[in-house]
């Protein structure tokens, strides 16, 4: 499998050219204020990971904890696998990656929620991971959960 790596500022175009092209330029604010937090002491600050192919970014995410507010929750903000590179496991390492991450970086192996919002359309996908769908949101959005180290 690619390696997945942290990103860091060097990466900012192509994770948001990556990030744009999977969910549309209405995302574009939201991601660049997100990559302005990489190095802060911002407690709500995310990671942000890619999936690389030599010098390539085919895939992303990012996770956070959610900190003050709920210690013992995560959330996983994004995971988007560029359109060329779909169906080949990339999402699926992306996703077993970010977990991992979180189940030690966040968590440091207590039990904890990690939360992420999908389109209903994706349930299929993030229910083999062991989410499970919840409240839905707005426009098709549904919160889904899943509990670690439990």
């Amino acid at each position: 499998m690619l390696p997945i790596r942290i990103l860091s500022e060097p990466d900012r175009a192509e994770t948001v050219a990556l990030i744009v092209g999977a969910f549309g330029e209405d995302h574009r604010t939201m991601i660049e204020d997100d990559f302005a937090l990489i190095g802060s002491s911002d407690p709500y600050r995310p990671t942000f990971f890619g999936a690389v192919d030599g010098k390539d970014l085919i895939g992303t995410a990012a996770a956070m904890g959610i900190g003050f507010t709920y210690p013992d929750c995560s959330s996983i903000l994004w995971i988007a696998v560029r359109k060329d590179r779909r169906r080949q496991g990339i999402g699926k390492a992306m996703i077993d990656h970010v977990l991992n991450h979180i189940a030690d970086g966040i968590f440091h192996g207590k039990p904890g929620t990690v939360l992420l919002s999908a389109e209903n359309r994706r349930r299929a996908f993030y229910e083999k991971f062991g989410f499970k769908a919840g409240i839905p949101t707005h426009a098709e959005q549904v919160i889904f959960g899943r509990t670690l180290n439990a």
